[in-house]
């Protein structure tokens, strides 16, 4: 019995090197420059296993360079950690009114800030902020509403200033 050991062998090497020529350039986000062409010359001699040039196929798509779960997202709209900020603070009396004073300040204009030095904390309904949405939007004014998981919803508006995005208003829903 013929040892075909070593026929297999070139022949395995020959198709790794092949995968390798027409899929390597793809993964790297490269399209080959020419599609292989298949000889229409005659050969002479005995067959081979393997021929000599590729078979002709159709150019492969490009893949995509990264995965959609891999692409950067976009940031956030820079008024956005603003209003999550002011609006999970807003509802969470912490460990009493100098502290949820100091909390909430940080995120509203000096204005707002003072007006809410007078507020007791206790009258504001304690809820958990289920999502923060826009009502209308400018380039330096945003009206939105933060909607709690007990019900009640604030309808507030921040502005840019010269320090930056500050909560300027936030009133119960449907008052104005």
């Amino acid at each position: 019995m013929i040892d075909n050991r070593g026929l297999w062998i070139a022949a395995a090497s020959a198709a790794v090197l092949g995968i390798t020529l027409l899929v390597g350039p793809l993964l790297v986000g490269e399209a080959p420059s020419e599609a292989p062409v298949a000889s229409t010359e005659a050969t002479t001699g005995p067959p081979s296993l393997v021929p000599s040039t590729p078979l002709a196929s159709p150019p492969p798509t490009a893949l995509p360079t990264q995965l959609p779960s891999q692409r950067p997202q976009p940031p956030a709209p820079a008024w956005q950690p603003v209003a999550t900020g002011f609006a999970r603070d807003f509802t969470n009396p912490g460990t009493g009114h100098a502290d949820w004073l100091a909390r909430v300040s940080r995120w509203t204009s000096d204005y707002l800030a003072s007006q809410y030095a007078r507020t007791d904390p206790h009258r504001i309904p304690v809820a958990t902020l289920t999502g923060i949405t826009t009502i209308t939007a400018g380039e330096t004014t945003v009206d939105f509403r933060a909607s709690y998981d007990t019900g009640p919803a604030l309808n507030c508006r921040v502005e840019i200033g010269p320090t930056g995005w500050k909560v300027t208003r936030a009133l119960p829903a449907g008052r104005s």
